[in-house]
């Protein structure tokens, strides 16, 4: 590994970069929680993550927002056009809900 790529790991294993991961289904957000908490647990660090999608974000509102972890939700209006999506948050009141609980980005 060249200095650089240890040098720019370990800015995110520091806090100073954020880990910016794509992910939409509630299943994958909640494997991101549970691998945060293990690498924090282990290393002792804190890592700022971000999730962009996270379409199914309204079903782990409160893991999210103890995990300490940023949202952007994309679309800003998810519609299910598909079947993966079918637990999506439509309702703008829900989502202000969420808002509400969690540190949106």
């Amino acid at each position: 590994m060249t200095r650089a790529a240890c040098t720019s790991t370990l800015n995110y294993y520091q806090g100073l970069i954020p880990i910016v991961v794509e992910a939409y289904s509630a299943d994958v957000i909640a494997t991101l929680i549970l691998l945060k908490k293990e690498i924090e647990g282990k290393t002792g660090a804190t890592i700022k993550m971000t999730i962009v999608g996270a379409t199914e974000a309204h079903l782990l509102v409160e893991e999210i927002a103890e995990a300490n972890i940023g949202i952007i939700f994309k679309p800003s209006r998810p519609f299910p056009a598909v079947w993966e999506q079918r637990r999506v948050c439509v309702h703008p009141a829900t989502l202000a809900l969420v808002h509400a609980f969690l540190y949106v980005t």
